[in-house]
């Protein structure tokens, strides 16, 4: 099928891996953009062609994508810049300004970040749940054994968790990136699960 045979040839996905070898000359790390990109890395073996110095992280999804490239540059670029215009959408932008203020927020797994969040202006008080229920201030921590936050800020692979598989499993969950259907741990666990480690591939090798 057009468009999607193309994206599936073996052959090809073997010659772009060779060429990424061949003009990699210093250390990679990338952090893709969502979950989707996640599952689709790890459930094609798209982190094992790639050269060693090559790594990809699991970041906290669409919010975030850092990417260091080869020629040194860093630099946020609009990809959608024919529907996307540098400034926005105003109009839209000038209504989140009047309902919303500015908030510290906390994030599942990783803590309160400042200025990270939005609660509804003075005006439209009214509204917000958390004042007419009286939950303000209400927390789900993750359990102390739970290493989402980790995961997330890309300090961490989901099978270094010593509870990933055994107490941590997306039907009994202990954090944001097992309990969500997108998250990394979510896709290690439903593709790789069942892979020996890397690392223990290596020892067993050498013992043979």
């Amino acid at each position: 099928m057009r468009f999607i045979d193309e994206y599936r040839d073996p052959d090809a996905a073997a010659g772009y891996a060779r060429a990424l070898r061949r003009i990699t000359t210093r250390p990679w790390t990338l952090m893709e953009v969502c979950g989707g990109q996640t599952h689709a890395i790890v459930k094609f073996g798209v982190d094992e062609l790639l050269p060693p110095e090559v790594t990809l992280v699991h970041g906290p999804g669409c919010p975030v994508c850092v990417t260091p490239l080869e020629e040194g540059r860093a630099e946020v670029e609009n990809q959608y810049a024919r529907a996307v215009r540098r400034d926005g959408n105003q109009p839209a932008q000038q209504l989140v300004r009047e309902v919303f203020r500015v908030v510290p927020r906390k994030w599942r797994g990783v803590g309160e970040i400042p200025q990270s969040g939005l609660a509804l202006a003075r005006p439209y008080q009214s509204f917000d749940a958390e004042l007419r229920f009286g939950i303000a201030g209400h927390t789900a921590d993750e359990p102390t054994e739970c290493c989402s936050g980790l995961i997330m800020q890309g300090l961490m692979k989901p099978r270094e968790c010593s509870a990933f598989g055994t107490r941590c499993t997306p039907e009994h969950p202990l954090g944001a990136t097992m309990v969500s259907s997108e998250g990394a741990c979510a896709a290690y666990h439903h593709y790789r699960r069942l892979d020996i480690p890397r690392q223990e591939a290596e020892v067993a090798t050498h013992a043979d």
